[in-house]
């Protein structure tokens, strides 16, 4: 039985809203300097100028790559467990966030197959977060012990590879603005 106050549950809420805030500003920082990088490279015809100015198309790339990464960790704090903060902020165990995520969809997807795309997304997400991103789960990194001493693994940006970043930047703003609209329900209104 949930014995959250509407004071925590909001409280929680606004945690998500907030993580999923950061996405939003590390996957248009994110967008745009990949854009750049790729800007950079046909101004330069694929050739390095000899002092190249900052940021450069690695440079932009990598920028690009790392503020993925990070948004994966941002998003992911909505759907994994989080301490309870007594009259602050709800805990954010499995039942907690299967009943608020939900509710939290419906607001954001009028179809089910649309809500189904976007929970495989975020189990896509999380997955790349526990592999790779926030955790070394070995077998994900493919460490691999060669002859003469050599060892080969996955780097950290092959985690998101497979991640549909202009799926993500299309749907993390109607999402966000249902947690908030969902929010107002735990909303006090005492002064």
């Amino acid at each position: 039985m949930n014995t959250d106050s509407n004071k925590e549950v909001y409280g929680r809420l606004s945690l998500w809203l907030a993580a999923m805030s950061e996405c939003k500003s590390l996957l248009k920082i994110g967008k745009r300097a990949y854009d750049q990088g790729v800007s950079l490279s046909i101004k330069y015809n694929g050739q390095l100028p000899n002092n190249e100015p900052f940021p450069s198309v690695v440079e932009c790339l990598k920028i690009s790559e790392h503020n993925k990464m990070l948004a994966v960790i941002f998003f992911s704090q909505a759907f994994n467990i989080g301490y309870k903060d007594e009259e602050a902020a709800a805990k954010n165990t499995r039942e907690f966030i299967e009943e608020h995520f939900d509710a939290i969809l419906d607001l954001t997807f009028s179809s089910t197959a649309d809500k189904e795309k976007f929970i495989l997304f975020k189990d896509e997400i999380l997955d790349s977060r526990n592999k790779m991103i926030a955790h070394a789960d070995a077998p994900s990194f493919n460490v691999t012990h060669e002859e003469s001493g050599f060892l080969t693994q996955k780097l950290h940006v092959n985690s998101i590879k497979n991640i549909d970043f202009d799926y993500w930047i299309e749907v993390i703003e109607p999402f966000w603005s249902a947690i908030l609209e969902y929010m107002s329900k735990y909303q006090s209104t005492d002064a």
